[in-house]
């Protein structure tokens, strides 16, 4: 199962108070993830590329990106990574140094690239449930791929 995630990341407007955040200010928060101090949540709501991060450090994080009406999952969880697609029984499990030929998103570019120019209109917020976020499912069954 060959994936390719696109990375939309993008925030447009201003802090919008009550632990969420939009703008430059939602960036911040996703920095802050990465960087380890706590966990976030954003979603992305561009009409073309609708979808959702959860961040809880440099390699622990979930995308859901839409793709041809389904919805695409990718976690990485340490070395681990997990595809798979909403509703299906099946998934591929691998791990980040593999030769599969999968392009992992490169999360902490894409911040970067907010920080200097955003174009998708997106919200933040802290997540203290963002674990339950970063565990494969238990109903897919994960092939392992070289």
């Amino acid at each position: 199962m060959a994936a390719a995630v696109v990375l939309p990341l993008a925030a447009c407007g201003s802090d919008s108070g009550g632990g969420s955040a939009t703008g430059g200010d939602a960036v911040a928060m996703m920095q802050s993830a990465m960087d380890g101090e706590g966990a976030v949540t954003c979603e992305i709501t561009d009409e073309e590329q609708p979808g959702s991060m959860s961040i809880a450090g440099e390699d622990r994080y979930r995308i859901l990106a839409q793709s041809g009406g389904e919805t695409v999952n990718l976690l990485r969880d340490g070395s681990d990574v997990y595809v798979w697609k909403d509703g299906s029984p099946t998934g591929m499990k691998t791990t980040a140094d593999s030769q599969t030929g999968m392009a992992l998103p490169n999360v902490q570019e894409a911040i970067d690239q907010e920080k200097a120019a955003p174009t998708v209109d997106m919200e933040c917020s802290t997540d203290g449930d963002v674990d339950a976020k970063l565990t494969a499912p238990d109903d897919v069954e994960f092939q392992t791929a070289p």
